[in-house]
């Protein structure tokens, strides 16, 4: 048998290096020290990937804020400009026109009936002497004063939608005014 000595000269260098003392173990520790750094090197290199997305989803997280705001400030602006335009007192005045031209229509309601009433209650006392006076003149008479009832029926009828086209005139009008 030889002894290992004896060719210990004619190794190669790695051979050497391996076999002196704790010669692999220090091989194996520095390919993980190699392997460690590159795996530190890659981890950093991720942690750098994963912060450049993270800056990135702050600036358009703040983006979108800043977007948020000048949306809001611009539709504030537009109410403002809106109210001085058209102030809330004119809304007010709106309503009360409305409120005035019901009341309005109302008492012209009101005035119409009494006059009417007045109108039955003179009929019925001329129809009352016309019948004392009697004949047949008296049956003529009620004929003409259903005559005379359509056609006051007709023109009340026209009156109203006269009024009717007045008051949507007068709407539109108002409605001009707010545009």
């Amino acid at each position: 048998m030889r002894s290992k000595r004896k060719w210990k000269g004619t190794r190669s260098k790695r051979c050497r290096r391996r076999t002196r003392r704790g010669g692999r173990r220090r091989m194996r520790e520095e390919k993980e020290k190699e392997k460690d750094e590159k795996n530190k090197e890659k981890q950093e290199n991720r942690w750098k990937k994963g912060r450049k997305m993270s800056t990135l989803r702050k600036e358009w997280r703040e983006e979108k804020k800043r977007e948020k705001k000048e949306k809001q400030e611009e539709k504030q602006e537009k109410k403002e400009r809106t109210e001085l335009a058209f102030p809330r007192s004119r809304t007010r005045r709106r309503i009360r026109r409305k409120w005035r031209r019901i009341r309005v229509k109302e008492d012209e309601q009101k005035k119409e009936k009494g006059k009417q009433e007045e109108k039955q209650v003179k009929m019925e006392e001329q129809g009352e002497k016309k019948k004392n006076e009697g004949g047949e003149g008296a049956g003529e008479q009620g004929e003409n004063e259903k005559e005379r009832n359509r056609l006051e029926k007709k023109t009340g009828m026209r009156e109203r939608k006269k009024k009717d086209e007045e008051e949507t005139k007068e709407e539109q009008e108002g409605e001009g005014e707010k545009g």
